[in-house]
This record gives C-alpha cells, structure tokens and sequence, in this order.
C-alpha cells in the first residue's frame, strides 16, 4: 500500500473512533466527562502526530545536480615522518587539488565541501585518525577552511551555487602536528572520504582517498 494512502485509512479510522465515542457516550452508556475527554485529547493527539506524518511525506527533495569531481592525487603519504612508534617529530602538511564541474542543465545548489556525511552524521576519516593532532583544511582564494581542527569536524567550507556549465577548484590539504608516542599506528594505510555536499539536495558525494601513517 502507498505509504501516503496508508496514513489518511489510518487518520479515517480514528476520526470514526472519535465519532463512535461520541455516540457511546451520548445515546449508549454515559461516563464520568473526564474519561471522555481524556479519549478524546489521546486520539486528537494522534491524529495531529499522523497529520505531521502526511505533512513530511508530502515534501519533495530537490534533484542534486550530477556533479563531476576529480582529486589530483588521492593518497597522503605521511609513511616518513611517522616514527616507529607512532610518534611526529616535526609538522607536516600534504597537498592536493579537488576539481568539481557541473556539466547538468541545473544549478547545483548550496554546496558545501566537508569532511564528514552531512546525511548519516559519519566522519569521512578512519576512528584511528581522528586525533587532535591531525588537521585538514580547504584552501580556496588564499584562505584556508578548517574541515577537521582539535579533534572535532567543522561544518566546512561553503562553495556556494555552481551553474550548469561552471567549474570550482580548491586546495585540499591535511596535516600532522607534532605528536607524541602511540598517537598513530606506523605503516598503517587508512580509507578516508571527502564529501561535495549538495545541501538544498540533501546529497553528499564522497571522494574516497588514503592517508598512509
């Protein structure tokens, strides 16, 4: 049964409840007016509860637009200034470049770039990595938006509308501070994954990359 029409028989069946109350209590057997009006409020309750229901059901997502995005170089390579014991000894930032194109014939709108899924609420980098010493940044027009600072996920960085035909480049770049003993796992090669969020939409796209410790 169609999730919508299933809702209205439901909402339908409890304002007959209400009714068949109204006639139990009036012409049948009569009852105190407080236990009345307590079935009463609990089914109005419900029926605005379902009503709310019908009300989300009805609202229609907006189509993202199909986005094209590419990442120069997809693996971050910290293998040499990991020590053996998970240590850092100096800080050490990597580079790489995102490009994101919209070749579709709509505007794909309030896009963010962020380093955690906006829908499921999950973090793009690996639980091993998610260390205060570890940063990541976008860099665009000579600033720098932090993705990931003091353990914790931003919002990230707002890129704003990209028209039918338009092309956005932005610089992606993670860092190690310095770190203590065991705060990574040597020779360790981690997925992680970066996310072109269509917010109007309500739809992430991830960029898979690696960070090797």
């Amino acid at each position: 049964m169609n999730e919508k029409l299933g809702v209205y028989l439901l909402v339908g069946l409890l304002i007959g409840g209400i009714a068949s109350v109204a006639i139990y209590e009036g012409y049948i057997i009569p009852k105190k007016d407080q236990e009345y009006n307590e079935q009463i409020s609990q089914l109005q309750s419900t029926i605005n509860n379902l009503y709310s229901q019908i009300s989300q059901l009805s609202v229609q997502k907006v189509r993202p637009a199909s986005l094209e995005v590419s990442i120069s170089n997809n693996t971050f390579d910290f293998s040499s200034v990991v020590d053996a014991n998970g240590s850092v000894s100096a800080e050490t930032t990597i580079s790489t470049y995102v490009t994101i194109e919209n070749p579709d014939d709509i505007t794909a709108k309030d896009i963010y770039i962020t380093l955690y899924n906006p829908t499921t609420g999950k973090g793009g980098l690996h639980d091993n990595l998610e260390v205060d010493e570890l940063e990541a940044y976008v860099e665009s027009g000579g600033i720098e938006y932090a993705l990931y600072y003091n353990g914790d996920y931003t919002d990230g960085f707002t890129l704003g509308d990209l028209a039918s035909g338009g092309k956005a480049n932005v610089t992606f770049k993670i860092t190690f501070t310095e770190a203590v003993a065991g705060t990574f796992q040597d020779g360790q090669t981690y997925t992680c994954y970066l996310y072109v969020y269509q917010k109007e939409a309500d739809y992430p796209l991830p960029i898979k990359f690696t960070i090797k410790t």
